[in-house]
């Protein structure tokens, strides 16, 4: 009784994706967690690691052949619920250090969002004055 109804409600809370039953994600998805992880700090790892796996579950959805958004637009995605500070610091770090990859590289869409993800987790957990 009410104690299944607690457990799927705290399923529901750490899973979201498992509602979407057709797995074909939406935007309307997309923007929900953005809205709800909106202006993530740098040096809150559990709360950008929260973000990060909700988004790229939805965001990976969406670039799905017959993709609904373009790589490009999931990294702007992703990094606009970042705090524009964390923002400055991996893009910092993407251009001084990271990897253009091959295939997909455009000068307007240089990174996957995975390598976006990746140096998001690496520059918040190294403070600021060592960058």
């Amino acid at each position: 009784g009410a104690d299944w109804e607690m457990i799927k409600a705290e399923l529901l809370k750490c899973f979201p994706e498992s509602t979407d039953r057709d797995g074909y994600g939406s935007k309307q998805r997309l923007m929900n967690v953005i809205e709800k992880y909106m202006l993530v700090p740098s040096g809150r790892l559990e709360k950008l690691l929260a973000y990060s796996r909700e988004f790229n579950i939805e965001a990976l959805k969406l670039l799905k052949t017959p993709a609904v958004i373009s790589n490009f637009e999931a990294v702007q995605g992703y990094l606009s619920a970042l705090e524009e500070q964390f923002r400055v610091r991996i893009m910092r770090r993407l251009l001084n250090g990271g990897t253009i990859t091959a295939g997909i590289c455009r000068r307007d869409d240089p990174w996957t969002l995975e390598q976006v993800i990746r140096t998001a987790k690496e520059v918040c957990m190294v403070p600021p004055e060592e960058l």
